[in-house]
C-alpha cells in the first residue's frame, strides 16, 4: 500500500501542478490581485511620470503596463516602471525578463523599461491603456482620490481582489492535500498490526513513529519539489500562483499529526491491528460514496463536452475552405493623433481604421459572423433565453449551408435580412430584432428604413458557428439563433459617406494577403496591422475540445477504479469487523441482500442523487439527448448493485469456512 500511496501523490501532484501552469496566463496581465488598476483612456494625455510621483507620495508602487499580440497565441507584455522601481515590481510579480507559457501553447514574453523611455515613444505612450498601484488599500484609495482631482474620468481605478482561478487552485491544493493525509493515515493503520507485535518485542513506538513520519516527508519532499522543476523550467509562475505552493507545508505538518495514533499502541491492536477501528470504516465508506458520487458527475461532465466535438468537427469543412483567412487586429498608431487637437485623437484613431475597413473590403473580404448576444443586457432582456448572430453578405452562403430557408433572402433588393426561427414568441421576435437592427445602425451607420428589411423564417435546429471577441474561444455554436445578414452597403447606389464597417474588425475573418501586400498596407494607413490564421485558431480550440475529452475519460477511470479499491476494502473490513454477527446470520440463513442491506440502499440513495443531478444538468443546459443522460445515472446504480453482490459473493465464498466459525477474515 505505501507504493500505492506514493505513485498516487506523484499523480496528484503532477496533475495540480499541470494545472498551475494551465491558469498561469489566464486574465494576465488584465487581472493581477490585490492591486489597483487603473484603466486610462487617454494614454497621450497623461504624464507616466507624474504618476509615479504621485504613487511615492502615498508610499505605493505604480507602474504602466502595454500588451501587444505578435503572433498566433503570442503576445509581448512590457512593466513601465521608474528605473528605481524595477526590481521591486518583479519581486512582486515574481517574474524575470522572459517567457511565460502554459499548457495550451500561449506563450507571453514578459519584458520591463522605465518610465523616462516611455514618456520619449509617443507610441509606445499611446499604447499604455492601463497601470497599477501597490500597496496599503488606505494609500491606494488616497491616491485614486489625487487622480481623479488631477485627470478627471481620464484615468479611472478599481481594486483588483484575488481572482477566482487563484481560489479555485488554492481549493484544489487544499482537496490533494487532504486526499494525501487521508491516506497517510490508511497506511499506517494497515501497518498497526505489525507494530503493535513489534512493540510486543520491545521496538519503540517512537522509532515507528519518526520511521514513518520522515519516510513520508522525505519521498513527498522529493516528489513535489521534482514538480515545481519541471513547471519552473517550463515555465515562470506569477507569485500570486507560486505561493500556493506553500501550503505543502501545512501539509507536511499534517503528515506528522495524522500519525500520532502510532504511538497509542492497545493490546487489542496486536491481534487485529485496524480491523476493529469503526471509524476507519466509515471513513472508507464516505470516500468510496464520494468518488461515485464524482465519478457520475465526471460522466455528465464528459457527455456535455462529446458534443462540442461534433460541432467542431462539421465546422471543418468550413475552415478547410478559409485556410487563408485571419482574424484582423487594428490599433492607431501615435502618427494619427493630432498635436493641435490630443483630445481628438481618439476619433482621429477611429476615422482612419473607417476608411482602412472601407478601402480593403475588396481585398480583404471580410467574412461576419459575429455573436451579439451579450447586447441583451442593455435593454433589460438578459433572462430571455435566445441568441443573436450578425453576419454580412459573404457569410450569406454558410448560413444557407445550415439553414436552407435562407436561399429566398434577396440582398440586392433589400438592405438587411432578418432569419428568425419559428419557435420564437412575439416577445422574442420583437427583442432579437429590436437589437440586431440597432446593431446594423451602429455598423453601417444608418439603420434600414422597413420597407428594405426582409423577414425570413426557419425550422432547423441545427447549429450556426459564430465568431465572439474573448481571446480564450473565439468560436461559438449556436442553437436556433436570430441571424441578421446585412448586404453590401458599400456597393448600396445610396451608399453615402456615413457607411461604414466598425462590426467587421471584432467579429469577422479577413482575407489574408501576401507579404508585400501587408506591407503595403501597413504604409499606406497609419495603423498597427496584425493577423492571426484562423484554421490555425480553430485546430488549436479542437484539439483543446478532444483533449478535455481525454481528460475527462481518465478522471472517470480513476475515479472508478478508486472506488471499486475502496469498495473491496470496505467489504473487507466489515466481514472482518462483524465476522461473529455475519456468521450467526448467515447460519439463520439470511440471503447477501439481507445481511448487507446497508450498501445496496446506500447504492440506490447514490443513484437517486445522481439521477437529480442529471435532471437538473439536462434542464439548465437544455441537452438534445435528455434521455441518453438521464439513463446514465440508471446504468451506473445497476453496475454498482451488481458489483457489490458480485464482491460480496466472492468474498463469502472464500471465506465461508471463518464466516461458519465465527472468526476474523
Amino acid at each position: 500500500m505505501k507504493r500505492g500511496k506514493y505513485i498516487t501523490a506523484l499523480i496528484l501532484f503532477a496533475a495540480a501542478t499541470v494545472l498551475l501552469a494551465l491558469f498561469n496566463l489566464d486574465g494576465f496581465p488584465q487581472a493581477l490581485p490585490n492591486t489597483y488598476k487603473l484603466v486610462i483612456s487617454n494614454p497621450a494625455k497623461v504624464d507616466f511620470q507624474e504618476l509615479d510621483q504621485i504613487a511615492r507620495r502615498h508610499d505605493l508602487l505604480f507602474c504602466g503596463v502595454t500588451n501587444r499580440n505578435t503572433g498566433l497565441q503570442k503576445s509581448t507584455v512590457t512593466f513601465y516602471t521608474d528605473a528605481d522601481r524595477q526590481d521591486a515590481w518583479q519581486a512582486y510579480l515574481g517574474l524575470k525578463p522572459g517567457i511565460m507559457q502554459d499548457v495550451l501553447g500561449n506563450e507571453c514574453t514578459v519584458s520591463r523599461n522605465t518610465l523616462e523611455v516611455l514618456m520619449q515613444n509617443q507610441e509606445e505612450r499611446n499604447s499604455v491603456y492601463y497601470g497599477y498601484l501597490v500597496g496599503d488599500p488606505a494609500d491606494c484609495d488616497a491616491a485614486a482620490e489625487e487622480l481623479y482631482i488631477q485627470y478627471g474620468s481620464m484615468i479611472q481605478t478599481a481594486k483588483a481582489k484575488v481572482g477566482s482561478r487563484t481560489q479555485l487552485l488554492t481549493g484544489i491544493f487544499v482537496l490533494v492535500y487532504l486526499m494525501m493525509l487521508f491516506y497517510c493515515y490508511l497506511d499506517a493503520s494497515f501497518e498497526k498490526k505489525e507494530i503493535a507485535i513489534r512493540v510486543l518485542h520491545g521496538d519503540s513506538p517512537w522509532y515507528h513513529y519518526l520511521r514513518f513520519c520522515l519516510t513520508d516527508t522525505l519521498v513527498f519532499s522529493v516528489l513535489f519539489a521534482g514538480c515545481c522543476l519541471v513547471q519552473d523550467t517550463y515555465t515562470q509562475t506569477l507569485r500570486f500562483y507560486a505561493n500556493i505552493r506553500w501550503l505543502f507545508i501545512p501539509f507536511l505538518v499534517g503528515v506528522w499529526l495524522v500519525n500520532l495514533h502510532l504511538l497509542r499502541i492497545k493490546p487489542k491492536e496486536m491481534l487485529y491491528g485496524h480491523q476493529l477501528s469503526n471509524r476507519l470504516l466509515a471513513m472508507l465508506t464516505l470516500l468510496g460514496n464520494g468518488a461515485a458520487l464524482l465519478s457520475c458527475l465526471v460522466i455528465l461532465s464528459m457527455l456535455s463536452a462529446i458534443p462540442s466535438i461534433g460541432k467542431y468537427q462539421k465546422a471543418d469543412a468550413f475552415f478547410k475552405s478559409m485556410q487563408d483567412y485571419g482574424f484582423l487586429s487594428v490599433q492607431p498608431l501615435a502618427t494619427v493623433v493630432d498635436p493641435e487637437e490630443p483630445d481628438d485623437s481618439s476619433r482621429q484613431g477611429l476615422l482612419e481604421k473607417r476608411r482602412f475597413l472601407s478601402e480593403t473590403d475588396t481585398q480583404l473580404a471580410p467574412v461576419c459572423m459575429q455573436d451579439i448576444s451579450g447586447e441583451l443586457d442593455s435593454i433589460g432582456q438578459e433572462d430571455l433565453s435566445i441568441h443573436l448572430v450578425y453576419c454580412n453578405h459573404r457569410a450569406l452562403d454558410y448560413v444557407q449551408s445550415v439553414y436552407p430557408e435562407a436561399a429566398q433572402a434577396d440582398l440586392a433588393q433589400y438592405d438587411a435580412v432578418l432569419l428568425l426561427p419559428e419557435h420564437f414568441s412575439s416577445l422574442e421576435q420583437e427583442a432579437a430584432a429590436a437589437l440586431l437592427l440597432d446593431h446594423y445602425e451602429s455598423a453601417e451607420g444608418e439603420r434600414p428604413s422597413e420597407e428594405r428589411i426582409q423577414y425570413l423564417s426557419y425550422a432547423s435546429d441545427e447549429e450556426l458557428l459564430c465568431f465572439r471577441e474573448f481571446a480564450n474561444s473565439r468560436f461559438t455554436f449556436y442553437k436556433t439563433p436570430a441571424v441578421l445578414i446585412a448586404a453590401d452597403q458599400l456597393q448600396k447606389a445610396h451608399a453615402g459617406e456615413g457607411t461604414r464597417h466598425d462590426y467587421l474588425e471584432t467579429g469577422s475573418v479577413y482575407r489574408i494577403p501576401d507579404a508585400r501586400s501587408m506591407e503595403k498596407l501597413t504604409e499606406d494607413y497609419a495603423l498597427q496591422i496584425s493577423m492571426t490564421n484562423v484554421y490555425e485558431k480553430f485546430q488549436i480550440e479542437y484539439q483543446v475540445q478532444k483533449s478535455l475529452i481525454a481528460v475527462f475519460l481518465l478522471v472517470t477511470v480513476l475515479m472508478i477504479l478508486l472506488y471499486v479499491s475502496v469498495l473491496r476494502t470496505i467489504l473487507q473490513l466489515d466481514y472482518q469487523v462483524n465476522a461473529t454477527e455475519l456468521a450467526i446470520r448467515k447460519t439463520l440463513g439470511e440471503s447477501i441482500l439481507q445481511k448487507n442491506r446497508r450498501y445496496f440502499v446506500t447504492a440506490l440513495v447514490i443513484g437517486g442523487i445522481n439521477l437529480l443531478a442529471a435532471g437538473i444538468y439536462v434542464y439548465k443546459t437544455e441537452m438534445q439527448h435528455a434521455l441518453f443522460v438521464l439513463t446514465v445515472p440508471c446504468l451506473l446504480t445497476a453496475i454498482n448493485i451488481a458489483l457489490i453482490y458480485r464482491m460480496i459473493r466472492k468474498l463469502e465464498a472464500q471465506q465461508l469456512s471463518k464466516i461458519l466459525k465465527g472468526g476474523a477474515l
